[in-house]
């Protein structure tokens, strides 16, 4: 494995291992389904008309990445999931309460069944239940 990430890596240095694929692949993702829209809507004409928000946008996007192998770090993965799964439920309530977004049965059902799935799999992981 010549491009396996050393173990005990700084954060800053697991970004430097993980970013040159991630940048190949989600430029090649943006090329094949992104660019024919973005050429047809202008969309490089209004980032050049609002640079400093886009600028913001990038480095609160690399705050969030930087944040996230931190916290790896720290609590383990199973807590980054955790707060992953609580975070989108803290999502989907505020969209709901706060914007009045109408949400449907198949909906309700779909988002219980997956935090429902992930609860049971976290659980039998942490007692050693999947060997």
């Amino acid at each position: 494995m010549c491009f396996a990430i050393p173990p005990h890596t700084h954060t800053v240095e697991g970004l430097y291992y993980t970013a040159p694929a991630c940048t190949l692949w989600l430029a090649l993702g943006s090329v094949i389904f992104e660019l024919p829209h973005m050429l047809a809507d202008n969309a490089f004409q209004r980032v050049a008309g609002a640079p400093v928000l886009f600028g913001c946008a990038a480095v609160m996007g690399f705050a969030v990445n930087v944040s996230a192998y931190f916290t790896i770090q720290l609590a383990g993965g199973l807590a980054m999931r955790v707060l992953g799964t609580v975070r989108g439920v803290f999502i989907v309530c505020f969209g709901v309460f706060m914007w009045a977004e109408p949400v449907t049965y198949a909906q309700i059902f779909g988002y219980v069944t997956s935090i429902a799935g992930f609860v049971l799999f976290n659980w039998y992981k942490m007692h050693d239940h999947c060997k």
